[in-house]
């Protein structure tokens, strides 16, 4: 009876998933799982110097290379073969699922990672060892796609580490994309930063055109040292729906440095939901964590994990296998299970909630006591809510051309009192705007954002002088005369050759105010 079952079972396609220690009790879900390595050339940019520093010439490509590292729903046992924890130790320096490199280059790949394992988790005999390379994951090498567009959850690769997560979130229904590029010639954190968000957004593209994603459905997320790079594309990309990090230190004193000092980076851009994800006593050295709370316009989730006994690498692939596969972690392993379990639960309800907009998963996010099975010791969960992000310049105009003034500049008073650092309230974006309308002939527009760029910036002279201007322009010479003598009053007299900013718009203003005094006595 039990041989047919399971010849019953096989022959349906059923992935007997279950079965695998690393995935108990994670939420597996309904769909097999492939993988491949995609490799990509982006021919508009160049990283290598046509000679090299030896003044020898380059013979070979100089545009940027990276690979795609792909996880994805399949047709049921399509595949050739399941990939192993061992393999998943080397795929970084492949660049197509089947192929090869060096075998001694190989085996001194794996050795370091059986090294790092034992220095996180302590000395493990060969069997052991040998136990954990052999351990068949769920992803089905090469495996054929189904055929519907799925949600997809981007990043860079952090070899091995999240090959767990990645195979979990592609079993429920998305397709995971890791790229990893060659990042020896970026000559800063932040020039490898932009790198990677541009090799991402070329990612996205290849997949969308390759008919596997759906492209209004995309999340990202990372994690440790590889959780970096997807923040500043959730900040700048409107593609991005999602954002989560695993135990990326992004708070941290250097690590927010480098982070913060990008021109990608800026607070008030993160307008999607954001779950950051980190253990507390690691936690404890975040020295930027206020920046978490700037983000205002995201539904920010935190989740916490208090387990005093938590390992950095506990959040990843090694810290798993050393609890369901070789369990030699003693008596942390029920905890360190369970936060490990937390954090993907949580991962997974965040993007269902978000990006598949899961009514189950939005009760997961909301409820107190979603994760019951699990000791309340272990975690804190809090949410955050976003306040409505402000327009930008060209939502702003839309909101002028289609409502009308007066409607947009309630819209603009309410965020000079939530934000009026808003970008679109910036004196020059004003400025601008206003001088746009009178372009088109719209006077009204015109001298009503003049007006509201001195009522938002009053201290400045130069809008003064620009509304003097504009009402010259319209025939108000009561008003261009009222507003120009403003102009001398805020700005001091100076020397006729003074060629500064300020003195070119007393100049300005006083040649206006003469010629309208003039026109008057006349």
């Amino acid at each position: 009876m039990k041989t047919s079952l399971l010849f019953l079972l096989l022959s349906l396609g059923f992935p007997l998933l279950r079965a695998q220690p690393a995935f108990e009790k994670l939420p597996i879900g309904q769909y097999q799982v492939g993988f491949k390595i995609i490799p990509i050339t982006d021919k508009s940019r160049v990283s290598k110097p046509l000679y090299n520093y030896l003044g020898e010439k380059e013979t070979g490509s100089r545009y940027r290379t990276f690979n795609i590292h792909l996880w994805y729903p399949v047709k049921p046992n399509t595949g050739k073969g399941k990939i192993t924890y061992e393999e998943y130790c080397y795929t970084e320096n492949l660049t197509s699922t089947s192929g090869s490199f060096d075998a001694e280059k190989k085996h001194g790949l794996i050795n370091s990672y059986r090294t790092y394992f034992q220095g996180y988790f302590g000395n493990i005999s060969d069997a052991d060892w040998k136990k954990l390379s052999e351990t068949a994951l769920l992803s089905q090498k090469e495996a054929s796609p189904l055929k519907e567009k799925f949600p997809l959850l981007i990043g860079v690769l952090r070899p091995l580490s999240t090959s767990i997560t990645n195979e979990l979130t592609a079993s429920n229904g998305y397709v995971v994309a890791m790229i990893i590029g060659d990042n020896a010639s970026a000559s800063s954190p932040q020039i490898r930063f932009i790198d990677e968000v541009t090799d991402m957004r070329l990612a996205i593209a290849h997949l969308n055109q390759a008919g596997l994603i759906d492209e209004e459905r995309i999340g990202t997320y990372g994690f440790s040292g590889s959780g970096f790079s997807q923040v500043l594309l959730a900040m700048q990309d409107k593609r991005i729906g999602a954002l989560a990090d695993i135990e990326s230190a992004i708070y941290g004193e250097s690590s927010w440095d480098q982070l913060a000092s990008t021109n990608y980076y800026d607070v008030k851009k993160l307008q999607v939901p954001f779950l950051h994800i980190y253990g507390k006593r690691l936690a404890q050295g975040d020295t930027h964590f206020e920046d978490f709370h700037k983000k205002i316009y995201s539904d920010r989730y935190h989740l916490q994990l208090n387990y005093q006994g938590l390992h950095h690498w506990d959040m990843a692939t090694e810290g798993r296998a050393s609890t369901t596969i070789l369990h030699n972690r003693g008596e942390k392993e029920p905890s360190l299970r369970a936060s490990y379990e937390l954090v993907n639960q949580y991962l997974l309800h965040f993007f269902n909630a978000v990006l598949k907009k899961d009514k189950t998963s939005q009760q997961k996010l909301s409820a107190a006591t979603a994760f019951s099975q699990y000791p309340d010791s272990l975690w804190t969960f809090k949410q955050y809510p976003a306040l409505p992000p402000p327009p930008d310049v060209q939502q702003f105009t839309e909101v002028i051309q289609k409502k009308g003034i007066d409607t947009a500049l309630v819209i603009a008073r309410k965020y000079i009192t939530l934000d009026s650092t808003a970008p679109f309230l910036h004196e020059n974006a004003i400025n601008q705007l206003a001088h746009t309308f009178r372009r088109q002939n719209k006077p009204t527009e015109a001298l009503t954002l003049m007006e509201f760029a001195t009522e938002v910036h009053p201290r400045e002279a130069w809008l003064w002088n620009n509304l003097g201007s504009m009402q010259e322009d319209l025939g108000n010479k009561a008003e261009a005369i009222r507003h120009s003598e403003k102009v001398l009053q805020m700005l001091p007299p100076t020397q006729t050759t003074d060629m500064s900013f300020d003195a070119r718009i007393r100049r300005n203003s006083a040649a206006r105010l003469e010629r309208l005094k003039t026109i008057n006595s006349n």
